[in-house]
């Protein structure tokens, strides 16, 4: 979001309720969807001008985080005369974490709390869904101005290199040749290019003696070889230990019969 940005310079106190310990956590596999809390899109838990669509981000300078909730990480951005740093504000508990390019949610929930077990039963999740097991939330970022930054002004400079004039002009570049090399006498370069002649044709002549001597040592004709035969492409399943090492046509294979894993999530119960 492009300055002026809206300020919250009292200390926002969420109702209670807002952000309990629902649990609010992604399952994805051949299914992909996200278990949210009643709260969660509820404008009396945020602050004015708060905006829930993630390509409209709202920074709030100067800024204070709400009650409850904690500076989690911070970024540094430049601006002309001074370096501004934007906070993350997250509910206590959740922190910032490196965003996984699988997880497309946490661009829009950066808040988000340690792993913590599930139990799928009393979800209903299937087993072979793959369960992000934190809890995530929205993030409310705010600013506040560090110092002015030295170096940086209002209007930006050029560099020039002058010798000596008043007017401050770019002198243009120098070329500096290289000595023509000796060259060789007409006669010395035809002696070389016969010489190069001569010798390619000797050397076709050898190779076609040796191939003939062969040919003749065999005393059958040369004959075009069969196109070798196309054989079934096989691999073999190596991340399921029921079918290691059993091998099948790549084009049977079935993409939902073993889900992708990815690090930092409960693998699927076998």
């Amino acid at each position: 979001m492009e300055p002026p940005y809206p300020p919250l310079t009292t200390t926002f106190t969420p109702p209670p309720g807002c952000f309990g310990t629902f649990p609010s956590w992604a399952i994805h596999g051949t299914v992909h969807w996200f278990l949210q809390a009643e709260t969660w899109n509820a404008t009396t838990c945020f602050p004015t001008s708060f905006q829930f669509n993630p390509t409209a981000t709202v920074t709030y300078s100067p800024g204070i985080c709400p009650s409850g909730w904690t500076s989690a990480c911070n970024s540094l951005k430049t601006f002309i005369g001074s370096i501004e740093t934007i906070h993350t504000c997250c509910p206590s508990g959740l922190g910032c974490f490196p965003k996984d390019p699988d997880h497309r949610w946490e661009s829009n929930f950066p808040c988000a709390s340690p792993l913590y077990n599930i139990d799928r039963s009393a979800w209903s999740i299937p087993a072979t869904a793959s369960v992000a097991s934190s809890q995530y939330n929205y993030a409310i970022q705010i600013m506040s101005q560090n110092s002015p930054s030295p170096g940086l002004s209002n209007t930006p400079t050029r560099t020039s290199v002058s010798a000596g004039t008043s007017s401050g002009s770019v002198l243009p570049s120098i070329v500096i040749p290289y000595p023509p090399r000796p060259g060789l006498a007409p006669g010395a370069k035809a002696a070389i290019a016969v010489g190069t002649i001569l010798g390619v044709i000797f050397l076709a002549v050898i190779v076609y003696m040796a191939w003939r001597l062969g040919r003749q040592r065999r005393g059958t004709p040369v004959v075009s070889q069969p196109e070798a035969m196309q054989q079934p492409v096989q691999a073999y399943w190596g991340n399921s230990e029921g079918l290691r090492g059993q091998p099948f046509n790549t084009g049977n294979l079935n993409a939902n019969q073993n889900p992708a894993m990815e690090l930092g999530v409960e693998e699927p119960r076998k």
